[in-house]
């Protein structure tokens, strides 16, 4: 069988100011070095060192009256009376009822950026959008493979593969459809399409992996494939292989305990005032 190999991302020209807070939650909270934010989010060794350099001013943080708009929910100026604490109050069987979704950019080999002081320049890996999604109810669902010929993930793409997937696995099961508000999936077009398909999703915030319990899956797989596979590689065939093991060896309790977490996830980001948390 050919193997090819795997483009290498463009390195973005801009930093938002949701980059900027997650290079600063990476560096002063989670221990990554500025190397390794760097190859993570894409972005160049002195776009992270200027967003180390010049910290958030706090009076900008999204006012609690926002975030029901974020979030999707339609109670207006009482999303921390009613909304939210009615969120935080919810059963492990009312979040059970959710299929949590989102895409991750895996690459083979390790995943944590070894510093060696003989090398200035940071080497970009090959990696590959996988999509997929869990629910307490029924565990894992269904798992994508972002393949090379499909290019890249927009409105119109996302529908044509995603959507139809989402529409067959979770209005059978009866469950309720998250997706981040990514731009794809926030898109007229992508709404329009979903609603007609009989998917209402539940919005969460795009950038905020401590309120979707599948991003700590993504790095369960990727510590899978650092431990099992660290050797690099520019194999597209054998990197579909190797992500589509790591997804297979997720747990049916992995999976429960991330749902079981919601509430005190909630509690986190209320304690927290909106800002980041340990999750």
């Amino acid at each position: 069988m050919a193997e090819y190999s795997v483009p290498i991302p463009k390195q973005r020209n801009y930093c938002t100011r949701d980059d900027r807070l997650r290079i600063q939650t990476l560096f002063f909270n989670a221990g990554f070095t500025k190397d390794e934010i760097a190859l993570q989010l894409n972005l160049s060794l002195c776009q992270v060192k200027y967003a180390l350099a010049h910290q958030l001013t706090p009076n900008r943080r999204t006012p609690w009256d926002k975030i029901p708009a974020i979030f999707g929910w339609d109670c207006h100026v009482y999303a921390i009376e009613t909304a939210f604490k009615q969120h935080i109050h919810w059963t492990v069987e009312e979040w059970a009822q959710i299929l949590w979704s989102d895409e991750s950019w895996i690459q083979p080999g390790r995943h944590k950026k070894v510093k060696v002081t003989r090398r200035t320049e940071i080497q970009r890996k090959i990696g590959w959008m996988f999509w997929g999604s869990i629910s307490g109810l029924y565990g894992k669902g269904p798992g994508i493979f972002w393949e090379k010929s499909w290019g890249t993930i927009t409105s119109n793409s996302y529908l044509l593969r995603i959507a139809p997937v989402v529409q067959e696995y979770a209005l059978y099961r009866g469950l309720v459809y998250m997706q981040d508000n990514a731009t794809s999936h926030s898109a007229k077009s992508t709404l329009e399409q979903l609603e007609l398909m009989g998917i209402r999703p539940v919005f969460w915030p795009a950038k905020s992996p401590d309120l979707n319990s599948i991003e700590t899956i993504w790095n369960i797989m990727k510590d899978y494939i650092e431990e099992k596979y660290p050797q690099y590689h520019s194999s597209y065939v054998r990197l579909k292989g190797i992500v589509l093991e790591a997804w297979d060896s997720i747990t049916e309790g992995q999976i429960r305990e991330l749902i079981e977490s919601m509430p005190a996830r909630c509690r986190a980001v209320i304690e927290a005032d909106g800002w980041h948390t340990k999750y």
